[in-house]
């Protein structure tokens, strides 16, 4: 009689597998939640760690055809930073590069006043041509755009284009707000057109909501001159290549324009023009992301030494996994079955815990990218998982998790059956020190995690502790336009004026003083030049601030050596002082400074005194070399009023009435944007707490991992021992001793780790140099501190793991062997 078999399809035979497998993970729940919950960790730090910075620079940006739009800088040779262009030079390139670009634009910040129903604000603008928004891509999606007609020298369009961030908020979404008239810096535009910028505005330098044909905004700056050659203003050329026309053909137009400027004596000889791709958030305003990109690739390190413990604890445990398969895959090879016959239990449980950690881990990541999403201005903006990303991540993940899971599998060996068979656990020597090698691996890269985030966090705490000179809690800053007001050539604001702001400031409650200069410490507003001081025989450079005579006192600066300003007439502007920084870098061999001369920009000044020093640039970097005018000496018409409280912080209410004061002592001017000091200071802080904030959290991720990962191999290696142990407990020893062996073992396998990831936490300081403030050889400790406890947690995981020593059978055992 013969029996007629119906044969599986393969996918019928998988599905088998799968439920198989189904059954086997759910009487192994240990072993299955705990590879999930690793592998679900690493997908959610990896897809996070890299979606939000995909999503937020390397996407494209969302304009028409972003491949062919460019930017066109200006280098000096042998630099990376660009240079600010003059009209001249963009003319020159927009008149003789047009063959190859289908629009060409620049781009320029300026500030403006909005007269919003008597209530004057100052807002960010941008000076840019006419084909400012056919060059980008953009259209408008209420009226139109700027065109090359508005832009002219004969006949200047007094016309605006928005944002539809500033039509939401300013002109409350009036959809009959196109061709109203708008009043900006005294002057009236009319409104033609808004503009959805997608998110591309909040590339641009300021994060411009009005936009203003560059021959206007000459006029509106009182009479700047655009053809100026020395006048370099402009901060951005964009150009869009037209169809067809290769990069590589219009960067040798653009050459050859450049080689014109530079026969002509325009351009000094070292000065080229180069073409770089605009078309994402990262490429289009390259300065602006270039912070968030280096956090980024901290971030990215960070998450793939996490997800490197996560592997290395998964291999670990699935190769316990298979050593406790191997009998039955020895039956199955000794009943003739291939080999991926064998493989298919192992590919059926990788598959299954594969898809089940993606899907958990995708979830988590979501979660964990709105969390990061906070440290972009664009949070909201922008999806919160980049596809691209997560299905890369899932795939790695999963197919690592396929090799990982049935390889061992491969492993057996024909010649070995017999041995296979009789063995209850087999683990042959190179096994063992596999995962004994992936112990020493996460302890050594948790090591290094953690090192490096104590530094970083170490430092952090120093900076913030650093003496400046003056207490920033203590300060409001206020922002003054005058140029609106003020109708004079040189913009500077009468003392009376000043005198009645100062007064109307120092009568509200909680206000100690208050004063005026042109840089208030950690504005981001930097202003140098060269100084030529008597008997020296170069120019050096210097720091310059314009101050009031009672600046000085209002920031608690002392007068070290000569006369206060107050001493020296009211008219009288040509004296400085220089504080105790100047002194010691230029005038330490020649004596004190006082009544020497000094040459800035041309003109004689004496010096009159010197003042202590503050660090009013960097909190990290020791205080630099400055010069402070006498107000209205140098100055112009934007001021920054410092207002010192009588309490020991700033508060945001005493903003409130400080600017409400501003407002009702002049209310043509413009409201002043009044901030704590300590917001600005903040911001320096930024960088560094999050690094430390994200190194830290990998470091205690990780070192959670670790402590999984070193109780699974102690508890395994008691668990395969156990006979063993009997055999030892037979002959006297004590259940002591042989926890003890349990221990040294794992603290062993410790300490070698923590030789190598010592060796690379001091190592990674190199790279972290700029994070790394006035660290000193007490700072070393840290590294003892994550030894002792690594140390402390193998200690205690080699203890809990071989407790089950002291219940063993001993005869029970015996009677097996």
């Amino acid at each position: 009689m013969v029996v007629w078999r119906k044969r599986r399809k393969p996918m019928t035979t998988l599905w088998f597998e799968i439920k198989g497998a189904y059954r086997a993970l759910n009487r192994s729940r240990g072993f299955f939640w705990g590879v999930v919950a690793l592998l679900a960790l690493a997908i959610a730090a990896s897809c996070a760690a890299f979606s939000v910075p995909v999503s937020l620079l390397l996407r494209p940006l969302p304009v028409h055809a972003p491949q062919r739009l460019l930017r066109l800088d200006a280098h000096q040779l042998g630099e990376s930073s660009s240079m600010p262009w003059s009209y001249p030079d963009f003319k020159s390139f927009q008149d003789s590069s047009g063959s190859a670009f289908s629009g060409m634009s620049n781009f320029s910040v300026m500030g403006v006043s909005f007269d919003s129903r008597g209530r004057v604000q100052s807002m960010p603008a941008a000076d840019v041509g006419g084909e400012f928004f056919q060059t980008l891509g953009l259209h408008a999606f209420l009226g139109r755009t700027l065109v090359p007609g508005d832009d002219t020298a004969a006949n200047p369009a007094w016309v605006v284009v928005v944002s539809r961030a500033f039509w939401q908020k300013q002109l409350h979404s009036d959809p009959q707000a196109v061709g109203s008239m708008l009043h900006l810096s005294g002057h009236a535009f009319r409104l033609v057109g808004v503009v959805d910028g997608h998110g591309v505005f909040s590339s641009l330098i300021a994060q411009p909501q009005i936009f203003i044909p560059t021959h206007t905004a000459a006029l509106l700056s009182h009479g700047n001159a655009l053809n100026q050659e020395g006048a370099r203003w402009i901060q951005a050329i964009f150009a869009r290549l037209r169809p067809g026309v290769s990069r590589v053909r219009a960067q040798q137009q653009v050459g050859a324009v450049a080689a014109q400027l530079r026969q002509r004596g325009l351009w000094k000889p070292g000065w080229i023009a180069r073409l770089d791709h605009a078309g994402t958030f990262a490429s289009f305003m390259p300065n602006v992301s270039a912070r968030i990109l280096h956090q980024a690739q901290m971030v990215w390190v960070a998450s793939l030494f996490v997800v490197l413990i996560v592997l290395a604890n998964v291999v670990s445990l699935f190769l316990v996994r298979a050593l406790k398969r191997v009998r039955d895959q020895a039956v199955s090879m000794a009943l003739g079955a291939r080999w991926w016959q064998r493989a298919l239990p192992g590919l059926a449980e990788g598959l299954l815990i594969g898809v089940i950690a993606g899907v958990i881990g995708l979830l988590l990541s979501i979660v964990l990218s709105a969390w990061l999403m906070h440290w972009s201005a664009l949070a909201g903006k922008l999806p919160l998982l980049d596809w691209r990303v997560a299905m890369y991540a899932l795939l790695l993940v999963v197919g690592a998790t396929l090799v990982i899971g049935f390889a061992p599998m491969l492993a057996l060996d024909a010649r070995r059956l017999i041995e296979y068979l009789a063995a209850r656990r087999l683990e042959t020597r190179g096994q063992g020190h596999l995962r004994s090698a992936l112990v020493m691996l996460q302890v050594a890269i948790s090591t290094a995690l953690l090192i490096a985030s104590l530094f970083v966090l170490r430092s952090l705490i120093t900076l913030q502790q650093t003496n400046l000179g003056f207490d920033s809690s203590r300060y409001l800053v206020a922002q003054l336009d005058f140029s609106q007001v003020l109708k004079k050539p040189d913009f500077n604001a009468p003392l009376g004026i000043l005198d009645t702001l100062r007064h109307a400031v120092n009568t509200v409650p909680g206000v100690a003083g208050a004063s005026f200069s042109t840089k208030v410490p950690f504005d981001g507003i930097s202003m140098s030049t060269n100084a030529h001081i008597a008997n020296a025989t170069q120019a050096d450079p210097v720091s310059l601030t314009t101050v009031a005579d009672d600046y000085f006192q209002i920031m608690g600066m002392k007068q070290l050596l000569g006369r206060p300003f107050s001493a020296y007439p009211s008219g009288q502007q040509n004296v400085v002082m220089v504080n105790r920084a100047f002194v010691n870098k230029y005038m330490g061999a020649q004596g004190m400074p006082i009544d020497e001369d000094m040459r800035i920009e041309g003109q004689i000044y004496r010096i009159a005194g010197v003042v202590s020093d503050i660090r009013a640039d960097d909190p990290a970097q020791p205080p630099v070399p400055y010069v402070y005018f006498r107000y209205p000496a140098q100055a112009g018409p934007y001021l920054e009023m410092t207002i010192a409280s009588t309490g020991a912080h700033a508060t945001s209410a005493l903003a409130h009435a400080v600017s409400a004061a501003l407002h009702r002592t002049m209310p043509q001017l413009p409201d002043a944007d009044v901030t704590p000091m300590s917001v600005s200071l903040q911001g320096y802080y930024a960088s560094r707490k999050t690094i430390a904030k994200t190194l830290g959290i990998a470091g205690l991720v990780a070192l959670l991992v670790v402590v999984l990962g070193i109780y699974a191999a102690l508890a395994y290696d008691v668990a395969l021992r156990r006979q063993t142990h009997a055999i030892w407990m037979a002959l006297g020893a004590r259940p002591a001793h042989v926890v003890g062996w349990s221990v040294r073992r794992g603290v062993t396998l410790v300490a070698l780790g923590l030789i190598l990831g010592s060796a690379a936490g001091v190592y990674a300081m190199r790279f972290l140099q700029r994070y790394l403030y006035a660290m000193t050889l007490r700072d070393a400790l840290l590294v003892l501190l994550v030894v002792g406890i690594l140390l402390l947690v193998a200690v205690i995981s080699a203890l809990v793991s071989s407790r089950s020593v002291y219940r063993l059978e001993v005869a029970e055992l015996l009677h097996e062997l």
